[in-house]
């Protein structure tokens, strides 16, 4: 959750099921979510969803006017080169996240175009050594992700 008036982070992701009641008090009015990519391991994805619609609608009671923002989840990268079931669910994850934040009237941010390479994984470049996360410069990109969603959605309100 990012507060407009100063910009400074309230609550990442990571930390938000746990301490929602407490962060939201703090009045910030857009959350930037993006949860799935570790769940999906134990989840499938309609599971995954089924979580992210309880953890939305305990945002919405908390804070009803709050503007939700929700990212995609990024692909991994396999050192075979070969595209694996955990990006086939990623990926079906994201594509259902485009109806999900429809029928739950939130913002829908696709970060997974500026991480991925030719091959449709998470580009090399990106990667932590874990081969899921990102690195310092994938973190980059993905602010860079964010800036141009902010911009694109500022050049619409203009107009």
């Amino acid at each position: 959750i990012i507060d407009d008036t100063t910009g400074k982070t309230l609550v990442s992701a990571s930390s938000l099921d746990k301490e929602i009641k407490e962060k939201l008090a703090y009045g910030g009015n857009k959350a930037f979510i993006m949860l799935g990519q570790n769940d999906l391991r134990q989840f499938s994805v309609d599971e995954n969803l089924e979580n992210y619609a309880v953890l939305i609608q305990r945002i919405r009671e908390k804070s009803p006017d709050l503007e939700i923002y929700i990212q995609t989840c990024t692909p991994e990268w396999r050192n075979n080169g070969a595209n694996n079931a955990q990006n086939e669910k990623i990926y079906e994850f994201n594509a259902k996240l485009v109806e999900f934040c429809e029928e739950y009237d939130m913002h829908l941010i696709d970060i997974a175009p500026y991480i991925i390479d030719h091959t449709g994984m998470m580009s090399q470049e990106y990667m932590n050594n874990d081969e899921i996360h990102l690195n310092e410069a994938g973190c980059l990109e993905w602010m860079r992700a964010l800036r141009a969603y902010a911009k694109l959605e500022t050049l619409k309100g203009e107009n």
